[in-house]
């Protein structure tokens, strides 16, 4: 920096034009920003956002010094005596400037004649825009500042964390006076209107898998409120400088770890983009979490896990303090529960939040409070209380409680792992545990009458159970196995912890494992095909099954996002419910379907089939006929399969050991009903026809008797006949005009 100054120095000595000094000046700044990922390697977080304040504020000194020469020449005054007061404001003020946030300042002046102060004004705005400076400004006379700042609460907001830059010192002493002046008229109006305008910020951002860092829910503006009220309140520096009983030291240094962390992000965000951005959307987190040093197979999910977590601490915290700062001045929260002082044990807490759960129910920041102090002194709570919850009509009320105060995986224990998990598939709208959640909360109102009317007519104990079983899930998320398989495991051992009946319990676990079924079928298959409905009722075999499954996947939809459980996907699902609810009636297709659906599953789980090329496998699985899961061995599938994957044609084998048997696998149309009739002389004990995969089909007839060996051939050449036998019908091409076309979006 003293180089460029000397620079500087050296121009103007020179009489250079304005020009040829901004060129310098953007020369240097864009050097400097060039440099800025490595100097972000160096020192990120807080020092980071100081550093590069400081870098910014002594290019505004130096254009500041440019402006003045130019102006004076050599009857240059001294600072003070230029009635002029040069201020940072917004996070340039508060020294927490990212690399591509707007540098908001404040031009305050005393209309004195002979300094020209409006001029020298607009020429230091041309210097700083000709160097490339991204400004947002405000020119305010000194005797003004009172008014505007009565007029318009942003601008209140500004002055109250505007920092001196340059100029005269005693004008800002002045602007410091006005500044007190203000921090004390019409406080509790200003509150009022703060809390609002944040808490409409917070509805439109809410914390989802893409967070807004700046203004969403535990974002920089949760901490800015404190920091703001609290600075019109007691005139404070720093939020660690409010009294003890409202921040202590403990609580602050989580606040501040969490906050500290998420200004690297944000900066990170800003340098891997190179543009203003403060929402951090998934196609982001690779280069970020590489610039902030997280690396190996599960770096971007330990990454995006912990901006949650961050973002959780400083909503949690803000919360309560500011709860405390305007106690004294209005109730935030007078619709909310109120924690009585007695409570002194977890128990306690939780079995207070379940008697008083309603509809409208969330935690008091007094309770959060409480919530923390006793975690701190107990372990111990009655696990009973756990199946309570969910006997209550609002049980996620509580849970929402529990998870504002980061306490639901400590009390529901299967959760801890997916706390703030990100889900990276693009589907999902909110991290792990929120989303489970929010299923609850889908299940507590239902808005779709026909699936209303399922769940009401459930037994209670049912009732339970699908909540409960809404919440966890996806708990077996962020393991490396299969999470249906993982949490359906969770559910077992834990609902055996809570004293869940054990048909309950596997119940439940069943839901678990095929939670996604319903959804992938009625979305992905055929839902009026007879087998498509018989291989999913063979999952769910009873009306209880299929009710809870229906009911499982409108929460597991509707807790994803905004509309995208609709009237499309509403009509899907109830479809196939229905559908597979009226092939109950065929027990036997629906027995023979359960076992090939069993065997399928057992054929996944072997190593050989593991083994197998990818496609093999899905060909396999896709095989239409449910006989040679029941009646074949697994190599003797795998074997035909491989066969059908090569065949173009057809192709077929004799074998004349103990007894005749032809098998043939085509794809070319066979007259059956020829070779049968050139075959009748023998006696056929057994017929099997397999639908296969891409319209090839297998054949094998067995017969009681061994033929000569001469006969073989004689075979062969009526099975080759068979192929050339068929006829085939062509039919004429179709003229199909434009208007005959009708296409049914809705259908």
């Amino acid at each position: 920096m003293e180089n460029i100054k000397q620079k500087i120095e050296d121009l103007i000595a020179n009489n250079a034009s304005d020009f040829e000094i901004a060129k310098v000046i953007k020369s240097e700044l864009n050097s400097y920003y060039k440099t800025l990922p490595k100097i972000f390697k160096k020192s990120s977080g807080k020092d980071f956002l100081l550093k590069h304040t400081k870098k910014i504020e002594n290019i505004i000194k130096l254009v500041y010094r440019v402006a003045t020469r130019e102006m004076f020449f050599e009857y240059f005054p001294t600072k003070n005596s230029i009635p002029l007061t040069i201020a940072a404001m917004g996070s340039f003020g508060r020294e927490q400037l990212s690399p591509k946030s707007d540098i908001d300042i404040m031009f305050v002046y005393e209309d004195i004649a002979g300094y020209n102060i409006k001029a020298l004004i607009e020429k230091m705005l041309y210097l700083l825009w000709d160097i490339g400076l991204k400004l947002g400004h405000r020119v305010h006379e000194i005797s003004e500042l009172e008014s505007v700042a009565k007029e318009d609460i942003t601008i209140k907001t500004a002055l109250l964390e505007s920092r001196f830059i340059d100029g005269s010192k005693y004008l800002w002493f002045k602007v410091e006076n006005a500044i007190e002046h203000i921090r004390k008229t019409n406080q509790k109006e200003f509150i009022i209107q703060k809390i609002e305008e944040r808490r409409a910020l917070r509805k439109k951002y809410p914390l989802m898998m893409e967070p807004n860092l700046k203004e969403g829910v535990g974002g920089f503006r949760d901490a800015n409120l404190v920091f703001w009220i609290g600075k019109l309140l007691y005139n404070i520096p720093k939020i660690r400088e409010l009294p003890k009983e409202i921040v202590n030291e403990k609580d602050y240094a989580e606040f501040h770890s969490s906050l500290d962390f998420l200004f690297k992000v944000r900066a990170a965000l800003h340098i891997a983009t190179n543009k203003k951005n403060d929402q951090l959307r998934l196609e982001y987190i690779p280069e970020v979490a590489r610039l902030l040093g997280y690396e190996g197979n599960r770096s971007h999910l330990i990454f995006a896990k912990r901006v949650h977590k961050s973002l959780r601490v400083i909503w949690l915290y803000s919360r309560i303090w500011l709860n405390a700062l305007v106690a004294p001045y209005i109730s935030l929260y007078k619709d909310y529960l109120k924690a009585p002082p007695t409570i002194n044990s977890l128990t306690e807490a939780l079995d207070f939040l379940i008697k008083n759960a309603t509809k409208k129910f969330h935690s008091h920041p007094e309770l959060n409070s409480k919530f923390l102090e006793l975690k701190e002194k107990s372990l111990d709570f009655d696990k009973s209380l756990i199946l309570e919850i969910f006997k209550m009509p609002y049980s996620s009320a509580i849970l929402r409680a529990l998870s504002e105060v980061n306490m639901l995986g400590f009390f529901i224990p299967p959760l801890k792992k997916v706390e703030a998990m990100p889900q990276f598939d693009g589907y999902h709208k909110y991290p792990v545990d929120l989303h489970l959640i929010a299923c609850v909360e889908a299940l507590e109102d239902i808005k779709d009458r026909r699936v209303k009317e399922v769940f009401d007519a459930l037994e209670p104990k049912y009732q339970l159970l699908i909540k409960l079983v809404a919440l966890l899930h996806d708990a077996g998320k962020g393991r490396i196995s299969d999470h249906h398989k993982v949490g359906a495991t969770i559910f077992r051992a834990y609902g055996k912890k809570i004293g869940l009946d054990e048909d309950l319990v596997e119940l439940g676990a069943k839901l678990i494992l095929y939670h996604s079924e319903l959804s992938h079928v009625a979305q992905k298959e055929d839902i009026y095909n007879p087998k498509t409905i018989a291989k999913f009722a063979a999952l769910f075999p009873t009306k209880l099954e299929l009710d809870l499954i229906y009911i499982l996947t409108y929460a597991d939809t509707s807790g994803v996002g905004n509309n995208i459980y609709n009237e499309f996907s509403a009509r899907l699902f109830f479809t196939l419910y229905q559908n597979a609810i009226e092939f109950l009636q065929h027990k036997n297709y629906l027995d023979e379907t359960a076992k090939r659906v069993k065997r399928a599953k057992t054929l996944q789980n072997s190593k050989d089939f593991k083994n197998l090329p990818k496609m093999l496998q899905k060909k396999i699985l896709n095989i239409e006929s449910n006989l040679p899961f029941i009646k074949y061995s697994k190599e003797r599938i795998f074997e035909i399969a491989k066969k059908a994957l090569e065949v173009e044609d057809y192709i077929y084998q004799l074998t004349n050991n103990k007894f005749l048997t032809i098998e043939i696998i085509r794809k070319k149309e066979l007259d059956l009903g020829y070779l049968l009739a050139k075959l009748s002389h023998l006696n056929i004990v057994n017929l099997d026809i397999v639908r296969l995969f891409d319209g090839k089909k297998y054949f094998k007839i067995d017969f009681n008797q061994l033929v000569e060996e001469e006969f073989l051939k004689e075979i062969s050449y009526i099975i080759e006949e068979s192929f050339k036998k068929q006829k085939r019908i062509t039919l004429p091409k179709p003229n199909i005009k434009k208007e005959d076309i009708l296409i049914d979006c809705n259908h």
